[in-house]
């Protein structure tokens, strides 16, 4: 992993603390050789190449059901892409998302609740 000062180290203390900030804990976030994964919100940020340009390319993996027969079906989606020297903005622009993809998951729930008292 890079970041502007070539400071490895930094970049996992600045993707850690963005993600305290967020309630995860630094061992629900994993750093295996150039990736940085976080399991349990299904999120891996690895470099890549795009239109010729390094970049951190983030990428989201979740599940769908479907009503008919209760199949899964899993995909992946890429979330966002930064420069791969910024590594502040990647810590940012990753706790934002995790943060924003909790509140969702939280409203989900409240509305589940909702339907679940209506049908009773």
């Amino acid at each position: 992993m890079r970041s502007k000062t070539g400071n490895a180290a930094l970049l996992k203390r600045a993707i850690t603390s963005s993600l305290a900030a967020v309630g995860l804990k630094e061992t629900e976030i994993k750093f295996v050789g150039n990736k940085i994964e976080v399991p349990v919100c299904g999120v891996t940020v690895a470099p890549s190449l795009e239109n010729g340009k390094r970049v951190w390319k983030a990428e989201g993996t979740c599940s769908v059901m479907r009503l008919e027969d209760a199949f899964e079906n899993e995909f992946t989606q890429q979330l966002f892409t930064v420069p791969l020297e910024d590594d502040l903005l990647l810590a940012r622009k990753l706790a934002l998302h995790i943060a924003v993809t909790k509140v969702d998951a939280s409203l989900d729930s409240v509305v589940q609740e909702a339907a679940g008292r209506l049908q009773r």
